[in-house]
């Protein structure tokens, strides 16, 4: 079955809203995993580095 570029264009929505909530729901997760020692020894930008660094090593791991 061939969809319509109007179908696509609605599944392009549903995707776009779908990655966003994953974004989301993934950096709080990792947030959350994070362990308090090493949150403690981390100034704020090394925090946001840290909180980019395993976001994209599970990125990373999920393609794999």
């Amino acid at each position: 079955m061939i969809l319509t570029e109007h179908q696509k264009n609605e599944l392009d929505t549903v995707a776009d809203s779908v990655a966003h909530y994953i974004e989301d729901h993934l950096r709080e997760t990792i947030n959350w995993q994070m362990p308090d020692a090493l949150v403690d020894d981390l100034q704020e930008d090394q925090f946001m580095d840290a909180m980019d660094y395993a976001y994209n090593k599970v990125l990373q791991l999920m393609t794999e």
